[in-house]
């Protein structure tokens, strides 16, 4: 399990590296992240489900199964893996509708955790195998092993959304100083030119490149 802990850890940072430096969306190396995640574990099928906007779970990854769920259906018993901190099927708590989640996967045992950054809830991780008993006698320590990847991914997820973010009002500041058709020219304390526009270049007559770092 710290062997999966580690490779798990280093997977999640360098896709969020990848995702970077390619100004991808968050999500979008959440499925090889889960397949590195399931191969370092020694697990077959798991999937990576986010709320969305309106509080609904989306899957944005799956990997090891063939089908495509109907994830709506099974609600309850991903909000049971949120709510309770983690939930091992099959159990007890879960019943049957727990036991249709691994019919519909067609695995053994699963266990599903939430995923999470800082004190908001952004979603769930789960995991399933049918040659490890995730619900037997190291079932805790899954458990407990899953808890930390899944922190990892939700302070990963997180980030990753900050990011883009502040990527996405970089661009947006950028188009409105582009196309105003005022000559806007931003500066220093001490009146030095930081940036200029379209505009400025052409009411002053100079290329940007002369005018940066030259007292207005």
């Amino acid at each position: 399990l710290v062997d999966w802990l580690q490779a798990t850890a280093l997977s999640v940072l360098d896709r969020l590296s990848e995702s970077l430096s390619r100004q991808l969306a968050p999500e979008s190396a959440l499925e090889d992240t889960l397949a590195e995640c399931l191969d370092a574990a020694g697990l077959s099928v798991g999937a990576i489900l986010l709320l969305d906007e309106a509080g609904e779970l989306t899957v944005k990854a799956q990997v090891g199964s063939t089908n495509r769920l109907p994830w709506e259906a099974h609600t309850t018993v991903l909000q049971q893996g949120i709510s309770g901190g983690g939930l091992v099927l099959p159990s007890r708590q879960a019943g049957s509708a727990g036991d249709d989640l691994l019919l519909a996967l067609n695995v053994a045992s699963a266990l599903v955790v939430p995923i999470f950054a800082r004190d908001e809830t952004l979603g769930t991780l789960l995991l399933a195998s049918n040659h490890t008993d995730l619900a037997g006698a190291e079932g805790e320590s899954f458990v407990r092993a899953a808890r930390s990847v899944s922190m990892q991914l939700g302070q990963t997820i997180a980030l990753s959304r900050m990011f883009s973010r502040l990527i996405a009002a970089e661009e947006r500041y950028r188009s409105l100083l582009e196309n105003a058709r005022d000559a806007i020219a931003v500066l220093s304390a001490e009146g030095v030119i930081l940036e200029v526009n379209r505009s400025c270049e052409r009411m002053m007559g100079v290329p940007r490149g002369r005018m940066l770092g030259h007292k207005l």
